[in-house]
């Protein structure tokens, strides 16, 4: 089966002249952070560390998110706490559109799991009526991706007031509220009984490649969380975990200036979209459009690659045919967005003449 993870590999294959398929941000690691990684290898900081992550950089992201260092610990990666949670659910719940990921750990454990379904129409904002209230973990990704959608904060109320009701796990992957261009409520601010919060330093820090995340939970699901990457990974890069707490002190620096450059990539992006005639909801935060056509995405996508534009098709975030995936990183969005055009246009003009 086709996954996003075989078709971006498929895409790097063919490096294609405009890449905005991949969430990887394409702005250099901040020097200073890289400073800090290159002194803690000269330093001999090469070694296991405890599985919860060195004391230093859990005591910084407590005091990040005003809770007590027994709640936190470091992961190897955003992704393996939330495979960690998964493991031990036993049923789930999963929103669409979504990262993909979510399902495809669900399929590799077995997981059964229920969908709730976003349109276009409703700007991918989700009715709760419909949640299947047997699951026993909902795995939520506010800001999203692939939409760059925010759940309003009277929506969040209402999920942690269903979560509470019924016992069930919330997962909250905030990985993307370093980036935001409305008003945003985090989960942790709400009163939820049973709560998970994924944190991650790839998007905001552009550390893809040091594979470092964290969550927050209770100390009792921490413990467990814990036990499960002990076993997968034994422990998070130390000279890593290093580079994190730099990154954590210059926190306020990065978000600005990834703000100010995503600002003005979303402008061009969806100013472009507009001019063109490419139907999209506006993206609220994170880097990512998710726009409609009227013609089916594989087909498109692959037309697209063609004329050497990689995008990702929608139907790898669910049920969405005629939507695609736009990630803001590329200063070349306009020069893009005019080659989907062309595509479009093409098309149009093949299926006028049969």
């Amino acid at each position: 089966m086709l996954t996003m993870y075989s078709y971006i590999e498929m895409i790097r294959k063919q490096n294609p002249e405009i890449r905005l398929d991949i969430g990887q941000p394409d702005f250099p690691v901040d020097v200073r952070i890289i400073d800090a990684a290159v002194q803690a290898l000269r330093e001999g900081k090469t070694r296991y560390t405890s599985g919860y992550g060195i004391p230093e950089l859990r005591r910084a992201l407590a005091e990040k998110h005003d809770v007590d260092e027994s709640q936190v610990f470091v992961t190897a990666g955003g992704k393996l706490p939330i495979y960690a949670t998964i493991e031990t659910c036993n049923r789930a719940a999963v929103i669409h559109p979504g990262w993909p990921a979510y399902e495809e750990i669900l399929k590799i454990k077995s997981k059964p799991y229920s969908i709730l379904h976003t349109t276009f129409e409703d700007s991918f904002i989700p009715s709760f009526e419909t949640l299947d209230k047997n699951v026993d973990l909902l795995l939520t990704n506010y800001p999203n991706n692939p939409t760059g959608t925010i759940l309003p904060r009277e929506s969040m109320k209402e999920l942690v007031d269903i979560c509470n009701d019924n016992h069930i796990t919330l997962l909250a992957d905030e990985i993307y509220s370093f980036l935001t261009f409305d008003t945003f409520t985090s989960f942790q601010e709400l009163e939820c009984e049973n709560f998970i919060y994924i944190g991650s330093f790839s998007k905001s820090a552009s550390m893809t490649g040091f594979r470092l995340g964290y969550a927050i939970s209770s100390p009792e699901r921490i413990e467990t969380l814990q036990n499960i990457q002990a076993h997968v990974v034994t422990c998070p890069v130390e000279f890593a975990q290093w580079a994190a707490l730099k990154a954590l002190e210059i926190e306020d620096d990065l978000q600005k200036q990834a703000h100010v450059m995503y600002a003005e990539r979303k402008r061009i992006a969806e100013k472009t979209l507009s001019s063109v005639g490419i139907e999209f909801v506006p993206c609220q935060g994170a880097f990512y459009l998710f726009p409609r056509i009227p013609l089916e995405t594989q087909t498109f996508c692959n037309r697209l690659l063609d004329k050497g534009v990689s995008v990702v098709p929608g139907t790898f975030f669910g049920d969405y045919s005629y939507h695609y995936r736009i990630s803001l990183v590329s200063d070349r969005l306009e020069e893009a967005i005019h080659r989907m055009q062309d595509v479009l246009t093409e098309s149009e003009s093949v299926s006028s003449r049969s």
